[in-house]
This record gives C-alpha cells, structure tokens and sequence, in this order.
C-alpha cells in the first residue's frame, strides 16, 4: 500500500542533510525505509550485529558511511547525534545524507533538539489514515484551512468522501497497518493485545524505570474512551486511584511516544489557544 509518507521524504531528502521519521511502534517507519532507492544503505539498531558496528565509533561510522545512510530505532544509541552534528557540519551544504527512525522515547526528541536543530528535517509518523486505507487521495477539503477558498469551494468540499459503515470500521480497526493487512477480527484482538503489552513492559518499563506498570496499563485502556473529550487531570486521577501529577505525567508518557494527540481547541485569539 502506498502511504503519502514517500512523497513527504523525498521531499525533505531535498531540503535537509537529516531527515528524522519519529512515530508510534509498528506504525511504518521501517517499510518506509524500504522504499529509498537504490544505493541507500540501512541499519537496524535493534539487530545485534547491526548495533556493534555503529555503536563501537560512530564518528568513524559516520566518516566511513558520509552518505545515503538510514539508522532504524536511533534513540538506541546517544552518542549518535553528537557524531551527526559533527558529519553534517562538514558538509552542510550536501542534503539527502542521512535519514534516522525512533519511537517511544523523549530522549529522541531531546537529542535531536539538542544535537541537530536547523540541520534535520523531522516527519511524525502516524499509522494508516482513512484515506490511506480506501486508496484514495487526501480531500482538498483540508487545504482549505490553510489557503484562501470561496464559500462555494468549502461547501462543495464537504461531500462525503465515505460510507458510515467505512468510517466506523476504521474507528474500531485502528489504522496500524499488520492488522489492517491481516484482516481476521481474531488476529486483530490478539495483535492489539501484544501490543498494548510490548508497549508497556518493553518501552515506558525501560524508560521509565519507576512507573507503575498496572496503572500505567489501566490508564491507556482509560485514555481510549477519552477520545474527543475534553481532558480533565483530577476526574482522571480519580479514576486510576493516582495523584494529579503521576495522572498528568501519565499523559505525558503517552504524548512522548506517539500514542496521544492534544487537540487544542480553535480559537481566533492566538492567547486564548495557547493557554
């Protein structure tokens, strides 16, 4: 399946000597990896093998692999971004050199703010749009919030682009792309399931050594019937029997690996939307 994603990176091939794809697990970032051109040579630093070669110096790594490089799940080793900086400053002016993937971690985040603001080019990743999944094209209706339209181009654009039935399909299927390959109700409950557990004992028990995995795992089946609600930290707290701070932390954690989004509500007053 084509994902719009390919577009974007080439386009940001063009404009950055880095491009960083950062995204929830399983959401695509590796199959995206897949469909660079020729000549691009990609490391997976949750292989064993693939781990040692870069970790042992990646200065060295860097200066014998100048270009057409991608790193798979980056934030496993620090000491990378530092070594980017240093590759990137020597040839500035050279794009398209490096393309590095990460999930589930603020220390990705913090990293590339860090080490590589103004040379990197960032793409957050989302799972398979509506869109995506019917193969069809992105409606123009949402290019209208960002460029000057008539009032007969909006109302026109509102036409429906699906059936109920496709929509809610989509809701409760998700937009992940093994289960929507795989398309057994059976398996989506059971890859749903181990997701849910490999997110949090594999990635917020690591990085968070100090969570309370029990509440923590309560909170996300919590977070799910949040959905288009407006958030509140005390009724939230409550329910999980937790502090307003951990509650608020607990967000937090979600937001850092992907799996939530604040919308903010829209206002015209920039100050009323900021605060």
């Amino acid at each position: 399946m084509n994902r719009a994603y390919e577009t974007l990176l080439n386009e940001y091939i063009g404009y950055f000597p880095c491009v960083a794809i950062i995204g929830a697990r399983q959401c695509g970032k590796t199959t995206l990896l897949s469909t660079l051109p020729e000549g691009w040579k990609i490391y997976d630093l949750e292989k064993q093998s693939d781990f040692q070669i870069l970790s042992q110096d990646p200065d060295l790594f860097l200066r014998l692999n100048p270009e057409k490089v991608a790193i798979d799940e980056s934030q496993l080793e620090p000491d990378l971004f530092p070594a980017l900086r240093v590759a990137i400053d020597n040839d500035r002016q050279n794009k398209g050199r490096f393309i590095i993937t990460g999930s589930s971690s603020p220390r990705l985040i913090r990293a590339i703010s860090e080490s590589l603001a103004g040379r990197i080019g960032i793409i957050e990743m989302a799972p398979f749009s509506f869109f995506e999944v019917k193969k069809k094209l992105s409606p123009a209706f949402y290019q209208l919030f960002t460029e000057r339209a008539s009032v007969e181009d909006f109302i026109k654009e509102l036409r429906a682009h699906g059936s109920i039935r496709d929509v809610h399909d989509f809701w409760f299927r998700g937009g992940y792309p093994e289960p929507w390959l795989n398309t057994g109700k059976r398996f989506h409950s059971i890859w749903m399931n181990q997701y849910t557990g490999t997110y949090v004992y594999r990635d917020v028990a690591r990085l968070f050594p100090g969570i309370n995995e029990n509440r923590f795992r309560m909170f996300i089946q919590l977070l799910a019937g949040l959905s288009g609600t407006v958030i509140n930290y005390s009724d939230v707290a409550r329910a999980l029997g937790v502090s307003q701070p951990t509650a608020h932390d607990y967000f937090e954690i979600a937001h850092g690996s992907f799996l939530w989004r604040n919308i903010p509500a829209y206002t015209r007053n920039p100050v009323k939307r900021i605060v």
